[in-house]
């Protein structure tokens, strides 16, 4: 999966394998979709402010932290959207699979 430009990482890398499918890019439209999954570890995020994540967990838990400190955790089942300028901190608790959509310029 190319990971759009305006994401950037933090020096702390995903702590264990990671694996990604792309299923669908449009540079276009400024959307890509597809399915990602890693074992436990931190991904320190920081999203451009015109990009937004819907995120379906197929499997595992998370834990977001935005950089003022509000935290919530997701888990198998749940979606839900880190907005546009988000940045923060993710938390893979538990091996996570998950179906994203990533739309650039929201």
């Amino acid at each position: 999966m190319a990971i759009p430009a305006s994401i950037r990482f933090a020096e702390q890398p995903v702590t264990g394998p990671e694996q990604s499918h792309t299923f669908y890019q449009d540079a276009a439209l400024g959307i890509d979709s597809g399915f990602w999954a890693a074992e436990p570890g931190i991904i320190e995020l920081d999203f451009g402010t015109g990009q937004c994540e819907l995120c379906t967990l197929l499997q595992g838990r998370v834990r977001l932290t935005t950089e003022d400190g509000h935290e919530a955790i997701y888990a198998a089942g749940d979606t839900f959207i880190m907005p546009a300028g988000f940045r923060g901190r993710w938390e893979t608790l538990e091996t996570v699979r998950k179906y994203y959509l990533i739309i650039q310029g929201a």
